[in-house]
């Protein structure tokens, strides 16, 4: 099976249209932060080094998107670009997510190796934005709320 792509205008479209449907930002806490688009949810697919500045992996990305997003629920997965989404659909799709979609030029647009705009992102096309880490749809919060599940089970 292959991930579908959309433009972030027509998932800010479909986010308005769709019921249960969310945007998962994939995205480091802290590029969260500083900005995201309105009503993500953030549950990073890596984490990065303070020492190295290197990516990790999370290895808690499948648990928490399980223990907080339902199957069947719309699933638009957005990151910077687009890449570490698509890594991060590929997952959720591989563990039975049947409508999950990359959101191709991410937060702030992917770009060709010169340095060009290729796709824009979800500012560049003005689309809602907020800052700050989301309240309870933070990571460390869904991260509890995953972890509550796990315990009930």
């Amino acid at each position: 099976m292959s991930i579908r792509e959309m433009t972030p205008v027509d998932v800010a479209a479909r986010l308005d249209s769709e019921d249960k449907a969310v945007y998962l930002d994939v995205r480091s806490e802290h590029e969260f932060e500083q900005g995201h688009p309105e009503g993500a949810l953030n549950v990073p697919i890596f984490h990065f080094d303070p020492a190295t500045g290197e990516p990790q992996p999370n290895h808690q990305f499948l648990a928490v998107v399980l223990g907080t997003i339902a199957q069947d629920a719309p699933i638009y997965v957005g990151c910077a670009s687009g890449q570490r989404s698509f890594q991060a659909a590929t997952l959720m799709q591989s563990a039975g997510y049947e409508s999950v979609v990359n959101v191709d030029g991410g937060f702030s647009g992917k770009r060709d190796p010169v340095g060009t705009v290729v796709q824009q992102g979800w500012v560049d096309y003005g689309l809602p934005v907020s800052a700050g880490d989301g309240d309870e749809r933070s990571y460390s919060d869904l991260l509890e709320v995953a972890a509550e599940a796990q315990q009930e089970e």
